[in-house]
């Protein structure tokens, strides 16, 4: 990441911002969504342990992005020979927008009628 930004990344690691910015725009256009949320840590501190929590690194949602992209140029070569399994995921039930969007009133959070999903995802801070 330190590389990245300093602007001294070579040109394999360099491109991984450029390629991973592309690819979240691509991911917003389709209507898709990555949760950026804290890692949870355990951490020794005098003797005891807590809980801590580890912001994402941009660097690691642009490598998301990578294996995103891997895995669905892995679907495409299975798909067009007929061959493998896919791991796709259904339409929500029916009632299940309607369930979430109960959810988030009841959380003050607030999801006009005419935003998508994904739209009121991506506006969240996960630090909240």
């Amino acid at each position: 990441q330190r590389q990245i930004d300093a602007g001294t990344a070579e040109e394999p690691l360099a491109l991984l911002r450029d390629i991973g910015r592309l690819r979240a725009e691509q991911e917003v256009a389709r209507g898709g969504i990555s949760l950026d949320v804290p890692e949870q840590e355990i951490v020794e501190h005098d003797g005891s342990y807590g809980l801590a929590y580890r912001a994402t690194l941009p660097a690691e949602a642009w490598n998301a992005q990578i294996s995103l992209l891997t895995g669905m140029a892995a679907a495409r070569l299975m798909a067009d020979t007929g061959t493998g399994i896919l791991r796709t995921l259904p339409l929500a039930p029916d009632g299940a927008v309607a369930r979430l969007r109960r959810s988030a009133h009841a959380l003050r959070i607030d999801w006009p009628h005419h935003v998508p999903y994904a739209e009121v995802v991506r506006s969240l801070d996960p630090e909240k």
